[in-house]
């Protein structure tokens, strides 16, 4: 019988399945079997002539009284295209198929509800609430424009890139992203609070409360400085590559595109860290594989070495080179925070005991004079300050044990949120002092925003304009 095989009862076998082309392995049972389901697209197979499936009526199975179940020139004959397999059962086939089939998934959208593509969202709803406020972005646009002019050098993804130079310091650039308009909000709110404590404490006239109103002042510049040294720095930009034929897509490539979708260009690489695989994802828009712990921002348009955040309030991403300042400007809010909710709950307790007749008379003409004149609107702005600074104060706390539980971990709120690593411990974790030491010893490293990188820019920025014309 030449083109065809005798079975043999207890022998495993593979053929290949005409419709999906998958590989389905199965023991060869009895010998009056001809017909075998893939598991994959449950296409029932004929194992005679596998080229053509066997139809929705036709069982596979010879009847019981044609022959016993031994080998027998009467028994059913495989074709040639079914080979006999060395591999493990259906059972481990389905297996090996559902972690396949796992892990093209995590190429195409990150599990768990926190994946990046709903952080992107989340980011977009801040930034919608932002451009909203769009009367505050002019105080934004002026300090931009007295710093670094009007005009940048170059552009890369979303940021622009601004060129200074002080006779010590030298040549530098300046990353701008677009979204740092978002920095209007605490800027505002910070000058609205510092005004409206200041005039009610002039009105109360009591010494005690100018005492912590010198300690806002004193806070005053270094949560400015620690603001926009924060918006305006490098966060840890990953270099990126320049491709010839640049992208037309107005908005960029979607987050499941850059995330690895159906038009992801290579498949990720991985790294052991002791001991433990570490993802480095291709990513489409910067045409690189991410370095270790890396992130691409949507916002930025660029990925990020060590992202924690974008954080949509600043309008900043938070990575690996401006974390330490990130921490410095959330610990200064929450000490000016905690200054402004002392002072005002101070000022309206004071007003609020003299008008309940709390003080005797003495003591009225001394402390509490200055609060019989304080009117309807300022009680209701000393309530407003009040409440909002509770509030603000109360999102700043988690932010900053976050950030610090992250350091403290040597894990990113990026990682904690999306479950990085199955262990649920990071790789890079050494311990919580060392973890500790690591940060304030580790430094900043070099910034790939210089002179070479500003040329390339231009010359991409060249090309795009010759392929549009």
């Amino acid at each position: 019988m030449t083109g065809f095989r005798l079975p043999v009862v207890g022998h495993q076998y593979c053929v290949l399945c005409p419709v999906c082309s998958n590989t389905v392995s199965f023991s060869c049972k009895s010998a009056n079997i001809y017909g075998v389901k893939c598991y994959l697209c449950h296409t029932h197979i004929n194992l005679q002539n596998p080229s053509e499936p066997l139809t929705p009526d036709d069982p596979g199975v010879l009847p019981k009284h044609s022959f016993d179940d031994s080998v027998s020139s009467r028994g059913v004959c495989y074709s040639m295209e079914v080979r006999e397999s060395s591999g493990g059962s259906a059972s481990a086939q389905v297996a090996m198929l559902i972690s396949k089939m796992t892990k093209e998934q995590r190429h195409i959208m990150s599990k768990g509800p926190y994946s990046e593509v709903q952080e992107v969202f989340s980011a977009r709803r801040i930034q919608a609430i932002s451009d909203k406020i769009w009367f505050l972005h002019p105080l934004v646009y002026c300090v931009e424009y007295l710093f670094f002019g009007d005009k940048p050098v170059a552009e890369v993804g979303n940021v622009r890139l601004f060129r200074r130079e002080f006779p010590v310091v030298g040549p530098f650039y300046i990353p701008v992203v677009k979204t740092s308009t978002s920095s209007a909000v605490p800027l505002t709110i910070m000058i609205v609070f510092t005004g409206v404590l200041t005039y009610i404490t002039h009105v109360v006239g009591e010494p005690h409360l100018w005492h912590n109103m010198k300690l806002i002042f004193m806070l005053f510049l270094p949560l400015c400085g620690s603001l926009w040294a924060t918006v305006y720095s490098d966060p840890g930009y990953a270099r990126p590559t320049f491709p010839s034929v640049p992208s037309l897509a107005a908005d960029g490539p979607s987050p499941r595109e850059v995330e690895g979708g159906v038009q992801q260009e290579r498949e990720s690489s991985w790294e052991d860290v002791n001991g433990q695989s570490v993802e480095r994802r291709w990513c489409s828009a910067c045409g690189i594989h991410r370095p270790l712990r890396a992130a691409h921002c949507y916002f930025c348009g660029m990925c990020v070495n060590e992202q924690d955040h974008h954080c949509g309030v600043i309008g900043v991403c938070v990575g690996r080179r401006n974390i330490g300042m990130f921490l410095l400007f959330v610990l200064i809010c929450i000490a000016t925070m905690v200054l402004t909710v002392t002072t005002a709950a101070l000022v309206l307790r004071s007003c609020v005991s003299q008008n309940m007749g709390g003080m005797d008379a003495a003591a009225a003409d001394s402390k509490g004079k200055g609060c019989k004149a304080m009117t309807p609107l300022l009680y209701a702005l000393l309530v407003t300050t009040l409440v909002v600074a509770v509030f603000l104060l109360l999102g700043t706390l988690p932010l900053f044990v976050s950030v610090i539980a992250g350091v403290l971990t040597a894990t990113t709120t990026r990682e904690r949120l999306k479950h990085i690593y199955p262990s649920g411990r990071s790789p890079f974790d050494r311990g919580i002092l060392r973890n500790a030491w690591d940060f304030i010893t580790r430094g900043k490293p070099a910034s790939i925003i210089d002179d070479r990188f500003v040329s390339q820019c231009l010359m991409q920025a060249e090309k795009a304009d010759d392929f549009i014309l």
